[in-house]
């Protein structure tokens, strides 16, 4: 009787190494395919994203090329000198709000610290 106890013992021993096994592959192949899916969202957020900002660009394109066609024209250039660089025709008077005012100040606090950056880099 003793030898079939020990037996029984080896056959049941046998079967837990075999699930343990079954076990481990079984873990494994879980974590491995939730690793893929994880890495196939991120790739599906990502390409999202990047339709968008695709699409964006096309929209940013389409109005700069609307703005291209317009560049030539004397109406355009006259509108971009006043607002940007505040032309006037002889005889007109330029008013300043005080946000106009203020964004003048922070404009010109911002090209002199570019300048001085600049005149830094030369110095070294």
């Amino acid at each position: 009787m003793g030898e079939k106890g020990k037996v029984k013992r080896k056959k049941a021993f046998r079967l837990d190494k075999k699930k343990l096994a079954i076990l481990v592959v079984a873990i494994f192949l879980i974590i491995y395919f939730s690793k893929t899916a994880i890495k196939i969202i991120e790739l599906k957020v990502e390409q999202s994203r990047l339709k968008n900002e695709s699409q964006e660009l096309r929209i940013e394109k389409k109005h700069l090329k609307n703005e291209l066609k317009k560049v030539n024209q004397a109406e355009y250039i006259e509108m971009k000198a006043r607002e940007q660089l505040r032309l006037i025709k002889p005889g007109e008077t330029l008013f300043f709000t005080e946000d106009e005012k203020k964004m003048d100040d922070s404009d010109r606090k911002m090209n002199e610290k570019t300048e001085e950056g600049a005149s830094q880099d030369e110095a070294l």
